[in-house]
């Protein structure tokens, strides 16, 4: 089964259950041949596409601002989005995200990056308290009262380190140490 076919089995078995399920987000891409962002002729179109490149085509993120998507990603976890905050903060500044699966991690960099709304297919509920807290407006399709890990045997490893943190710099902290402990402190880990 490839990676695309697997996130939404996980989604659709998730949704029915409604316990969740495992974030299958990654590295981030290019939205444009020539590396730039690609334009629509309004935000809400540009909100659509975005929302067709979760829907259809296996992305786990997508950032738009103003009428132009800048930056796509897909893979999965929180790592990637933490890697896009260290490398270009600025881009989540004002954007609207759109995301497969908006757990704690993914909620806390939103507000730290400083995005302006927030749309996702499935949302934790420790994600939405934290969104919420800080004024940022969140529509999930899907609400669930946790992120559960890929196979669907328990709360997702980063989920549950940041359970019952608050503050969006100590969410982000957890999730990077266990993004270390996780990957072994490898190579291209956030830490």
């Amino acid at each position: 089964m490839n990676e695309s076919n697997l996130s939404r089995r996980q989604f659709m078995l998730s949704a029915m259950a409604g316990i969740g399920t495992a974030a299958v987000c990654g590295a981030s891409a290019a939205v444009s041949k020539d590396g730039g962002a690609k334009t629509f002729p309004s935000m809400e179109a540009a909100v659509k596409e975005a929302w067709r490149l979760v829907e259809n085509e296996g992305a786990c993120r997508v950032l738009v601002r103003g009428n132009a998507i800048v930056s796509v990603e897909r893979g999965r976890g929180p790592g990637p989005l933490l890697r896009l905050f260290d490398a270009e903060p600025g881009l989540l500044e004002g954007a609207v995200m759109v995301e497969s699966v908006m757990g704690r991690a993914a909620a806390a960099v939103a507000v730290k990056g400083g995005v302006g709304k927030v749309f996702a297919r499935t949302a934790s509920e420790g994600a939405r308290d934290i969104l919420s807290a800080a004024g940022v407006p969140l529509e999930a399709k899907v609400m669930v009262p946790r992120i559960m890990n890929r196979d669907l045997t328990g709360v997702c490893p980063v989920e549950r380190a940041a359970a019952g943190l608050e503050s969006p710099a100590a969410v982000i902290a957890a999730a990077r140490r266990t993004l270390v402990s996780l990957h072994g402190g490898g190579k291209g880990v956030v830490a």
